[in-house]
C-alpha cells in the first residue's frame, strides 16, 4: 500500500475531522450524502480578501474619472443635438414615463425585453428627486422622466459600474495581480466602440453589460447566491442573458470540481480509486489507497505528488481529447453531486424560472413576437468572430500574428489528420451557414440608419461570391481568438464559451453588432497577458483605435443627418 505525502494527508484528515459549522465528511460526500463544505475549507475562499486591495482604491477612482472626462462631454453633445427620443428610444422612453406616472399596467407592444431598464431608471430617478426641484428640473417623477437627458444619464452610472467590474475581473484573472495592468485593460475595454456609444442613448446595453459582468465577477469570487441574483437582473434587461447565466454556471462548476476533488481518476481504470481512512495509530494520520485487481500499478511513493486538478488530470489523458475531459468531469460531478447541487442550485433556480416564463409567455421576447420569431441564424457565429477580431485588429491582424497563426495551422493540419479534418468541417459549416442560414432580417433591409445596412448592401450583397470569399476570414478570426484564449483557459472553458455564443446568437435573426458585446468582453478579459497585458504599446494602440472610432461615429451621428421623404423635418442619423 502507498500513502499520500504527509503534508497533503494532514490537510485532508484535518478537513475530514472538521465537524463544526456544518462542515460535512467527505467520506459521506463520496456516497452523495451529507451537507456541502464551506468553500473556504476547499481552498475556494473569497480571493478578494487576500489580494491586498479594495474596490475603492485610487486606481478605481482614476479609471472612473478618466472615463467620465471622455464621456460626459459627448453625452452633453448628444443631449443638445438630439433632445428628443431617437430610434428605439421612442419605445423605451415612452414605457418608462408610464412607470414614472405609476401606470404599471401599460406595455408598449413593440418592446421585446423585460422591464429591467425601466425599473432601474425608476429607482435612479427616485434618488435624484430630492435635488431635482432645487436645480429646477421639477418636483415629481413624471417631470424628471419627461427629460430624455435625465433618463440617458442612468447609463453614465451603469457605464462607471461596468468599468469597475472590468477592472476587478481583470485583476482577478491576472496571475500577477497587477493593478496598473488591470486598470489599463478596464480603461481600454470601456472605450470599446459598441460599448461606449450606447452609453449616450437610452438603450438596454449598459444595464445588460453591468449585470452580466457583476454576475460573472461574483461567480469568480464564489459568491454564487449573489451571482445568481445578478443573473435574474441580467435577464430582466435582456432575455438572452439566460444563456450567460448557464455559462457562468458551467464555469463555476468546472472551477469548483477542479478545487474540491480529493481523489485521482485515471480514465483507463475500471473504477475510481477510493480514499479510505485507515485504522490504528499510524493510519489515523494518513489516508490509504488499497490496491485492487485491474488497476494500473501505482506510482512510487518516493515520487513528487501534488493534488490533482482538472487540468492536470485531463492533460494526462489528452490523447483522448476533449471527450475524455468531459468524461472525467462527469465522474467528478457525480462524486461531488451533493456539493455541486448545494452550491450551484441558485443558478438552476434562475434557469428553471426562466424556462417557466418562456413556456407561459409562448416566446422568449415579450412584444413584437411575429418579427422576432426564433429561427436558426448560424451565420451569426461567423459574424461575431470576425467583428470581435476586427475590433482588436492590432492583436489579431498584425502581420506577425497572421504569419505565425497560419504557419501553426498548416503544421497541425499536416501532423494531425484529425485537426486538418476539423478545419475542413469548419469550412463546410461556414459555407452552409452563409448559404442557407444567413438570410437578412426584414428590419436590416428596411432601416438605412444602421451601419450594418450599408455593410450588407454594399459588401455582402454586392456579388453572390463575396459571402464565400470571406469564409477564410471567419475561420482565421475564430482560430486566432481560440488560440489566444487557450493560452490561459482550459478546453472545457473554451467549449462552454463557444456554446454560449452560439446559444445567444443562433436564435437571433437580426444582424446588430451590439449583440456581440458580451462575447467581446469575455474574449478581451481572458486573453493572455502576453498579448494584452505585458505589452503596454499594444493596449495603447488599441485605445487609440477605439478613441478614433468613437469620435468618428459620434461625429457622423451628430453631423451627417438626412431626412426620409415620408417624414419631412425629422432628422435621421447614422449609428451602430
Amino acid at each position: 500500500m502507498e500513502f499520500l505525502p504527509e503534508d497533503c494527508t494532514a490537510r485532508i484528515v484535518k478537513l475530514l475531522n472538521t465537524q463544526d459549522k456544518g462542515v460535512f465528511d467527505l467520506r459521506e460526500d463520496s456516497l452523495g450524502l451529507g451537507a456541502p463544505p464551506p468553500l473556504d475549507e476547499m481552498g475556494l475562499e473569497n480571493q478578494s480578501l487576500h489580494r491586498g486591495h479594495a474596490g475603492g482604491d485610487d486606481g478605481s477612482l482614476i479609471l472612473v474619472a478618466l472615463l467620465l472626462m471622455l464621456t460626459v462631454p459627448a453625452a452633453q453633445l448628444v443631449n443638445s443635438s438630439v433632445p428628443t427620443a431617437y430610434m428605439d428610444e421612442e419605445f423605451h422612453l415612452n414605457q418608462v414615463q408610464h412607470y414614472c406616472r405609476g401606470d404599471f399596467s401599460y406595455w408598449d407592444p413593440k418592446i421585446t425585453t423585460l422591464p429591467g431598464l425601466y425599473l432601474a431608471s425608476l429607482a435612479y430617478v427616485e434618488i435624484l428627486l430630492p435635488g431635482a426641484d432645487y436645480f429646477g428640473y421639477g418636483n415629481s417623477l413624471s417631470d424628471l422622466c419627461s427629460r430624455p437627458a435625465v433618463l440617458r444619464s442612468v447609463n453614465l452610472v451603469l457605464f462607471s459600474i461596468c468599468a469597475l467590474l472590468f477592472r476587478e475581473i481583470a485583476l482577478h484573472l491576472d496571475p500577477e495581480k497587477n493593478t496598473l495592468r488591470a486598470t489599463m485593460k478596464a480603461l481600454v475595454l470601456s472605450l470599446y466602440p459598441l460599448h461606449w456609444f450606447f452609453t449616450l442613448l437610452y438603450y438596454t446595453e449598459m444595464g445588460s453589460a453591468a449585470t452580466v459582468m457583476a454576475m460573472y465577477f461574483y461567480s469568480l469570487q464564489h459568491s454564487y447566491w449573489i451571482s445568481a441574483l445578478f443573473g435574474v437582473l441580467a435577464i430582466l434587461f435582456r432575455q438572452t442573458n439566460a444563456v450567460w447565466v448557464f455559462f457562468v454556471l458551467c464555469v463555476g462548476v468546472l472551477e469548483f470540481l477542479e478545487n474540491v476533488t480529493l481523489v485521482r481518476y485515471h480514465p483507463d481504470d475500471d473504477q475510481l480509486r477510493k480514499v479510505n481512512e485507515g485504522k490504528g495509530k499510524e493510519q489515523d494520520s494518513a489516508l490509504q489507497e488499497p490496491m485492487r485487481d485491474g488497476l494500473r500499478k501505482r506510482r512510487s511513493a518516493t515520487m513528487n505528488w501534488k493534488q490533482p486538478t482538472l487540468g492536470s488530470v485531463t492533460s494526462e489523458g489528452a490523447r483522448g481529447g476533449i471527450i475524455l475531459e468531459i468524461r472525467d468531469l462527469i465522474h467528478r460531478a457525480w462524486i461531488h453531486r451533493t456539493a455541486v447541487l448545494w452550491n450551484f442550485c441558485p443558478f438552476l433556480l434562475v434557469l428553471l424560472g426562466f424556462l417557466g416564463f418562456v413556456i407561459k409567455n409562448g416566446s422568449v421576447v415579450v412584444g413584437d413576437k411575429e418579427a422576432h420569431k426564433v429561427s436558426p441564424h448560424l451565420a451569426q457565429i461567423l459574424y461575431c468572430g470576425l467583428v470581435c477580431a476586427a475590433f482588436q485588429a492590432t492583436v489579431h491582424f498584425n502581420p506577425r500574428r497572421i504569419v505565425d497563426l497560419l504557419g501553426t495551422l498548416k503544421r497541425k493540419a499536416a501532423d494531425k489528420p484529425l485537426f486538418g479534418l476539423g478545419v475542413f468541417v469548419a469550412i463546410i459549416f461556414a459555407a452552409i451557414a452563409v448559404s442557407f442560414y444567413g438570410d437578412p432580417h426584414p428590419y436590416l433591409l428596411a432601416d438605412n440608419r444602421h451601419f450594418t445596412f450599408y455593410i450588407w448592401k454594399d459588401l455582402v450583397q454586392r456579388h453572390w461570391s463575396f459571402k464565400y470569399l470571406i469564409i477564410p476570414a471567419y475561420i482565421y478570426s475564430w482560430s486566432s481568438i481560440i488560440s489566444l484564449l487557450a493560452e490561459r483557459q482550459k478546453p472545457l472553458w473554451i467549449l462552454a464559451f463557444c456554446l454560449a455564443v452560439a446559444g445567444v446568437l443562433v436564435p437571433t435573426p437580426l444582424l446588430e453588432f451590439r449583440y456581440y458585446n458580451v462575447p467581446f468582453y469575455l474574449i478581451f478579459l481572458h486573453m493572455s497577458t502576453t498579448d494584452l497585458g505585458k505589452s503596454s504599446s499594444r493596449l495603447f494602440l488599441t485605445s487609440i483605435q477605439f478613441l478614433c472610432l468613437n469620435y468618428l461615429t459620434l461625429y457622423i451621428f451628430l453631423k451627417w443627418t438626412f431626412q426620409w421623404p415620408n417624414q419631412p423635418g425629422a432628422l435621421q442619423r447614422f449609428m451602430w
